[in-house]
């Protein structure tokens, strides 16, 4: 996870000290701390199994959840958290033809046609 003050999707998902170490901290001033990266350095270092530990479970952190399927899964609920905010047919109506999100050859299929057109998608 890197310092930003953008939020990505699955940020929250990831946790400090199981998916990644904190590289630069920041103070109390706004600062980027450097020396906070160069502690690290010598952390993983001193501890070469935690470390295989964490590049063990970023790495199976994202083969599993930062794929294409799992992202519009994510833009599917988000939009559909947005849609109870309006009364949106249109919207309802796509989301009605989409089917069943969590069949993985039936949204790949989807997830191809979307990428065409994303305004024609009505599979079935």
């Amino acid at each position: 996870q890197q310092l930003s003050p953008y939020l990505e999707w699955f940020y929250k998902s990831l946790q400090p000290g199981v998916h990644y170490e904190e590289i630069f901290k920041v103070g109390p001033n706004g600062e980027v701390l450097i020396e906070d990266a160069l502690e690290l350095v010598d952390k993983l270092h001193a501890d070469d199994a935690y470390a295989q530990r964490l590049a063990h479970n970023a790495l199976e952190f994202a083969q599993t959840y930062l794929v294409r399927e799992v992202m519009f899964l994510y833009l599917k609920g988000l939009l559909e958290a947005y849609l109870d905010l309006f009364d949106l047919k249109d919207m309802q109506e796509y989301l009605a033809s989409v089917d069943d999100p969590g069949n993985p050859q039936l949204f790949k299929a989807q997830a191809r046609a979307w990428k065409q057109d994303w305004r024609t998608v009505r599979l079935s």
